[in-house]
Parts: structure tokens; C-alpha cells; sequence
């Protein structure tokens, strides 16, 4: 998480409630029988590593709550765990688990690095001074179109999420959601990345797919100004 965001609370209960549905699904459980079910036990958690200065906290469900409002006599509450594990916090968590301290200094290198080039080339070169001994290496240089990808999207998330919350029109946000598709995101990705609802962003999937599929004049003509805005939209 590249953005402090005190909404986390809600965000991942909406994602905990769609991961127990595909569960339920996956392991064939009535959630409307008389037997009990079983599920696995959830764990929340938020892996900063913005610039603003923010140590390790709890943030709450209730946190969000109207302050007219009762929350002791609220019925749920979520708890995620926030952990800063940018280098200087020096945080138990990085001395614990080798690959999250390694992912650490790759992102601290990309944000150096960012200063004097752009982000594919600073990832590029994170990934090529990356020591020759962290774990995560071979896997990254095994992905780096993918591990690029991702940073271009996710990396500089403070100005991803201004563009988003400045936006103002229907095709601005058409356009980006089929940049989004396009560039690999799913609908799930999108909808919890952006805030857009599923019927926004499965609406220009369709639209996308029927000019594939079927290219009519209305179809092929809306399609190609979502594509248009799209390739216009500055990376």
C-alpha cells in the first residue's frame, strides 16, 4: 500500500465476504443447512510503504462509525493490522520474513531511482542491482514484464487515486477502467483498487468484448471511443 488509506476496515471486509463465498462454493458448504460450517480463520493485514510517516497500527471498522452514533452497541468490527515495513521502521516483521524485506528494498530502489528516470527503467534497474543472493530475484527477473506492469499501475498509487478522485466524467472513467482490463487487471482488481461498483466495470468489459465478438456500428463506434480516450490517457 503505497497511499495511507483508513478505509481499509471496510474494503477488505467486502473482499473477505466475496473470498468466503468463493469458499463455501469451492468446498461445496451449505450456507443455509442445518450444519455447521467450516471456515478458515481471516487474517487482516496492510503492508505499507508510503512516504508519509506513519508507524505500525489497528485500524477499526468502527473507526468509520457516525461519532452520534453508538458504536459499542455495534454487532461487527474489523480489525487490520497495519505494518510500515519501509527499512528506516525498522520493523520486527522485516527481520521475520526474509522475502518481505528483500520486497522492501526493491521498493525503496524503484523510489530512488524514480528521481532521475522514469518507472519502467527504474524498475528495470532495481531488478538489476537487486543482490545476487535475495530470494526473490530469480522470481522477479522471471517476471519482469509482469513485476513492470505492476508497478506502472500500483507503484505511484498517491497519483493514481488523485486521478481517479479528480475525475468528473463517464468516459474518463470508461477509459480507464478498459486500461485497466486491458493491461491484464481483473474486474475483482479494479472494483477493490478504484471504488468502481461491478456493474461499471463489467459494462465496459462487455463493450469491449462485443466488438470483438459482434463489431456493429454502435457497438465498434462506442468501443473504439473508450479505446481512443484509452490510448490517449497519459501513463
Amino acid at each position: 500500500q503505497g497511499t495511507y488509506n483508513p478505509n481499509m476496515p471496510v474494503r477488505q471486509l467486502m473482499y473477505l465476504g466475496r473470498q468466503y463465498d468463493k469458499y463455501i462454493k469451492k468446498t461445496r458448504q451449505n450456507v443455509y443447512g442445518s450444519k455447521l460450517m467450516t471456515l478458515p480463520v481471516p487474517r487482516l493485514a496492510v503492508f505499507y510503504n508510503g512516504i508519509d510517516k506513519k508507524t505500525d497500527r489497528i485500524l477499526k471498522l468502527s473507526d468509520s462509525f457516525s461519532k452520534d452514533s453508538d458504536a459499542a452497541r455495534s454487532d461487527v468490527e474489523v480489525q487490520v493490522h497495519m505494518y510500515n515495513i519501509r527499512p528506516q521502521y525498522d520493523s520486527d516483521l522485516l527481520s521475520e520474513c526474509r522475502p518481505l524485506s528483500e520486497y522492501s528494498w526493491f521498493i525503496e530502489e524503484i523510489r530512488k531511482n524514480r528521481e532521475t528516470m522514469g518507472i519502467e527503467q527504474a524498475v528495470d534497474k532495481a531488478i538489476d542491482d537487486m543482490p545476487t543472493e535475495f530470494e526473490i530475484r530469480d522470481f522477479l527477473i522471471g517476471n519482469k514484464s509482469e513485476v513492470r506492469n505492476m508497478c506502472l499501475t500500483e507503484y505511484d498509487e498517491a497519483e493514481t487515486m488523485k486521478m481517479f478522485r479528480e475525475e468528473g466524467k463517464e468516459e474518463e472513467r470508461s477509459s480507464r477502467i478498459a486500461r485497466m482490463l486491458q493491461d491484464g487487471k481483473s474486474v475483482e482488481a479494479i472494483v477493490d483498487f478504484c471504488g468502481y461498483t461491478h456493474d461499471e466495470v463489467r459494462e465496459v468489459e462487455d463493450s469491449l468484448l462485443a466488438a470483438k465478438l459482434n463489431p456493429s456500428a454502435d457497438d465498434a463506434g462506442s468501443s473504439r471511443k473508450i479505446l481512443r480516450n484509452h490510448a490517449e490517457m497519459p501513463i
